[in-house]
This record gives structure tokens, sequence and C-alpha cells, in this order.
């Protein structure tokens, strides 16, 4: 099932008209920074590793896929439930 389409099933069945799949990454980034999970790790995880400062040759070098961490850092988060904002 594509993303558009989960959002808008979840958009009628609960009436959030307004959510975009950028407010679950606003959510997800401030919980992984409320978890003090490293800012390169949290980019990595919601796919976002442009946004992150690196070096110009990051992504043709830097092969590595950050699976282990993705995985541990989106397991903290589950653990911890849900955060204290809004």
């Amino acid at each position: 099932m594509a993303v558009t389409h989960a959002m808008r099933i979840v958009r009628e069945s609960q009436g959030l008209n307004d959510l975009r799949v950028h407010d679950l990454r606003r959510t997800e980034r401030t919980r992984m920074a409320e978890l003090r999970i490293p800012k390169e790790i949290s980019a990595r995880v919601l796919n976002r590793i442009d946004g992150f400062e690196r070096g110009v040759h990051d992504e043709s070098y830097n092969r590595y896929d950050y699976f282990a961490e993705k995985l541990n850092a989106r397991r903290h988060v589950d653990a911890h439930g849900p955060g204290s904002f809004g």
C-alpha cells in the first residue's frame, strides 16, 4: 500500500484531515532528540540524510547501511512509549 493511500485511510478514519507525512517525521525526530539519539542516526532513520551536515563525498564513498544503528534507534524510541510533546 502506498504511503499516500495509507495516510488517506488514517486521516479519514481518525478525523485528522490536516495530518501529513511531515508531521510524523517531525514527531519522530523530536522523540529521537528527547532520547539523545545522534542526529546522523535519526536523519538516516527518517531517510533525510540530505539535511544532515556531512562531507561532500559521503554518499559516494560511505556505503555502510547503518541498519543496526537505525534498528537500535527505533527500538529505543518504541521502548519509551509516547513522547512528552503535544
